[in-house]
């Protein structure tokens, strides 16, 4: 009895093997890809006339061992009246982690968000005249977990949701778009907004192909660099309260200016200039004592603090370790006005004290969210023809930031993003970097990425770093037509 029990036994458990295959095989095979193709035109601010198609699509990933794991979700605009060989290709990011495309993709792309949209529906949007579809195809991606893209088959979120896991799967979807569009000799260009800068920072790296982080050599050469509202810092290590302090001070400055409340009479340019040389020396040396001397005499250094950042004596309280947090809500105290940290040109009014969401009570988010996430969906449905019976993540949090690998693999915690970037420019001694910042950003500060690139051994000849009159978000109000112009100027000198 007991040999036919164990006979039994292996028969049922090879059985179980072999169903358990099948299935599993069924599912790493069946998945059935979304494709929608649709044609259309823009004229441009030029007069000229750009066709296009939009082929919004999946592109499934896999594991070593050719397991389907994830597909990722993407939207191509690709010209079609040219005869141009090897156009250039910009694949473009948003942050997060855990956010999709869709604010680049609302911000650059053929559509924008109209000026006349209110806060409330109906919203608008129109065509954008400085798209950048005469220079390059644009390829909005959402990475898995976002937008419509997900984990399937044999995945799980340990294959994605992490610092190197997240730069290994964009480079496998790179790879694959570009065998599935023969564009393995166009010029190629990586775009990332926020922690899309961290992003894009990694990928020329693991698009090379490296034994010890992507297993893989793939030999994809990126020809410039761009990134929006950028951390080139670490984002796991603990952060020099004096060197935080100190990098926020011109943004304070040059949000003070906007609303007239400190450097009247001077271009703000220059203003934020002076801020940033009193922050970079006097503020940040001050500051490196107090932590060592409590008793250090600080009312020179609060005078200045009120001369740049607007705030009185009084609101200071002799206090110069001004957090961002107190700014926004003491420069406007007196009109009962909170301060966007995402863009300190949007404000609220001041009836929750409370309030602490990071986004939701933001006033620019608040603000402008739901016309980027009704104009899109409106959008892609109308003019994109797309009838999917999912929600269009446009932010993923649960379940996708709680299981985020910070750690590097072979890096110590300490490895800053902008080593990333400076061992790619090693790698590619021709690869140029475009960085734009806002001055009305207090989120990620211009003045942070200057002093990371300054601590850095990045060839500063191929990087340019430029500001803007805008918040976290550069396509956002009056410079969205600089800023695309540059791009585009940008592109043909990489080219």
């Amino acid at each position: 009895m007991r040999k036919h029990s164990h006979l039994f036994f292996f028969v049922s458990f090879s059985i179980f093997l072999f169903f358990g295959e099948i299935s599993f095989a069924q599912i790493s095979t069946s998945y059935k890809k979304r494709n929608f193709t649709t044609q259309h035109s823009i004229k441009l601010d030029t007069g000229e006339k750009i066709k296009y198609k939009v082929q919004a699509e999946d592109i499934l990933l896999s594991d070593y061992q050719d397991n389907t794991i994830g597909t990722v979700f993407s939207f191509s605009y690709i010209r079609t009246n040219t005869k141009e060989e090897n156009r250039p290709v910009l694949f473009i990011f948003n942050g997060g982690p855990g956010s999709s495309s869709l604010w680049l993709h609302m911000g650059i792309g053929p559509k924008y968000i109209s000026s006349e949209s209110g806060v409330l529906p109906p919203y608008q949007y129109e065509n954008n005249p400085y798209c950048l579809l005469d220079i390059a195809d644009m390829v909005f991606i959402d990475p898995i977990g976002t937008g419509y893209s997900k984990i399937i088959g044999a995945g799980n979120s340990t294959n994605f949701y992490g610092v190197e896991e997240d730069a290994s799967s964009m480079a496998q979807f790179i790879e694959k778009w570009l065998m599935k569009h023969n564009r393995w000799n166009s010029p190629k260009f990586l775009m990332g907004e926020s922690y899309g800068g961290c992003r894009v920072s990694i990928l020329p790296s693991v698009l090379s192909g490296s034994p010890f982080y992507s297993g893989v050599l793939r030999g994809i050469t990126i020809n410039g660099i761009i990134m929006l509202g950028a951390n080139l810092g670490s984002i796991t290590m603990e952060k020099e309260e004096a060197s935080e302090l100190s990098n926020l001070l011109p943004s304070m400055a040059a949000t003070a200016w906007y609303y007239g409340m400190a450097g009247k009479g001077k271009e703000l340019s220059v203003f934020v200039e002076e801020a940033s040389k009193f922050a970079q020396h006097e503020y940040y040396k001050f500051l490196k004592q107090t932590s060592e001397n409590s008793n250090l005499d600080t009312k020179k250094i609060t005078t200045q603090l009120s001369y740049y950042t607007g705030l009185s004596k009084e609101q200071l309280n002799d206090d110069i370790k001004l957090k961002v947090n107190d700014f926004t809500k003491k420069l406007l105290a007196d009109s009962n006005l909170v301060v966007s940290l995402y863009d300190s040109r949007y404000t609220l009014k001041s009836i929750n004290p409370t309030a602490s969401d990071p986004v939701a009570d933001d006033p620019a988010m608040a603000q402008y969210t739901p016309m980027f996430i009704a104009n899109f969906n409106s959008y892609i449905n109308k003019e994109l023809n797309i009838s999917i019976d999912e929600t269009y993540k446009a932010i993923q949090w649960n379940g996708l930031l709680e299981k985020w690998n910070w750690s590097r693999k072979y890096l110590p915690i300490s490895h800053r993003f902008v080593n990333d970037l400076a061992n790619a420019m090693y790698q590619n001694q021709k690869m140029r970097v475009f960085i734009a910042s806002g001055y009305y950003d207090l989120v990620t500060p211009a003045t942070a990425v200057d002093q990371c690139l300054r601590t850095s051994n990045v060839d500063m000849n191929r990087i340019t770093h430029k500001k803007y009159q805008s918040g976290h978000m550069l396509y956002v109000g009056k410079p969205r037509q600089e800023f695309q112009e540059n791009i585009r100027e940008f592109i043909k000198l990489c080219k």
